[in-house]
């Protein structure tokens, strides 16, 4: 017979159809201060029918949004930038079918206010004040115009800070421990390491002959510093001994010095400089943020807290965290240290 007329067919299957359930509003504070960072969860809901691995993106109600995030977290991290009430809502997608999307949650309410807190005067009249060190009680800090090393309680209960060392050259970096405050004195091609004990007396030599020194960091081992003149990061036992080269930086004069349980955290200080970071074993240098003339840098662990001469900023570790300002119309910002509650 002759072939018959075309019949056309659809075949469809509703069956592999991907959606994504309805997301719950996200979880966190929801009172909040400027300058201070907080951390907002996933709440359950926004699943693939699929069983796919779906991944998730805050907005946070003042026009910006987490990236999207890796497969597996479940949070995001939230400098608050401006006053006022902001809405915060997530949103789920498939990390397979990246255009399939859940519907945008209800919103949780965040109300943002500025810091209770204010700047406390700790000293005053002081000749060159250059790098500072705070633990519990006190905070340390080299005085380089009058080659002193002191220290002062941190509660501003005295302004009459004690001497712990002097007759230094040019004291430079700072850095503690449980029982000394180590620093740097002399000058370049002949940098000096030194330290004293917290209560002040003589102070003893850990390393001469330095090129330069000009911050300290320091962990339960081992001592950091950057060497502006030579263009390195280095790293040598607390007790003394041979210094090692963690990272070179030739040309960018390495400045400001923080370390972490993982990281070494130092600024450049020239224009157009980088926040850069190294492992505490040394590695390859990795590219935090874009910094200028920031003479100090210090971290908790979470955030990078850093200077840059008029304003004190801080910011997410990691490229590409969001960076606030939290005091600025200050003058010659040198350097800074942490602890859990302030920033000296």
């Amino acid at each position: 017979s002759q072939v018959s007329g075309t019949l056309n067919v659809t075949i469809t299957n509703a069956a592999i159809q991907e959606t994504i359930s309805t997301i719950n509003p996200p979880t966190g504070a929801n009172v909040a201060t400027v300058g201070a960072g907080y951390r907002y969860y996933w709440a359950g809901g926004g699943t693939s029918n699929l069983g796919h691995a779906v991944v998730y993106q805050f907005s946070w109600g003042d026009g910006t949004t987490s990236d999207w995030l890796p497969p597996g977290t479940q949070f995001a991290d939230k400098i608050w930038t401006t006053q006022g009430n902001v809405s915060v809502t997530i949103q789920a997608r498939c990390s397979i079918h990246t255009n399939i999307l859940s519907a945008v949650s209800v919103a949780f309410p965040v109300s943002v206010t500025s810091p209770s807190g204010g700047v406390t005067l700790l000293a005053n009249g002081l000749s060159s004040p250059l790098s500072l060190a705070v633990d519990a009680t006190r905070v340390y800090w080299t005085d380089s115009g009058s080659g002193r090393i002191l220290s002062i309680p941190s509660d501003g209960s005295t302004h009459n800070p004690t001497v712990l060392a002097s007759g230094m050259v040019n004291p430079a970096g700072v850095a503690i421990d449980d029982t000394y405050v180590y620093f740097s004195e002399g000058s370049t091609n002949n940098s000096t390491i030194r330290k004293v004990p917290k209560a002040g007396g003589v102070a003893s030599t850990l390393q001469t002959g330095l090129v330069s020194v000009f911050r300290i960091a320091i962990d339960a081992n081992n001592l950091y510093w950057t060497d502006p003149t030579g263009g390195t990061i280095r790293s040598m036992p607390k007790t003394g001994g041979t210094s090692t080269v963690l990272a070179n930086d030739p040309g960018n004069s390495p400045s400001g010095i923080a370390v972490d349980s993982t990281n070494v955290y130092w600024t450049q200080m020239v224009n157009s400089g980088y926040l850069m970071r190294v492992p505490v074993n040394g590695g390859t240098a990795t590219f935090v943020g874009y910094l200028s003339n920031t003479p100090g840098v210090a971290s908790d662990g979470t955030f990078v807290y850093w200077t840059a001469y008029f304003y004190l900023k801080s910011g997410y570790i990691g490229k590409g965290g969001q960076e606030s300002t939290l005091l600025d119309n200050i003058i010659s910002a040198w350097d800074l240290a942490v602890d859990s509650s302030s920033i000296f």
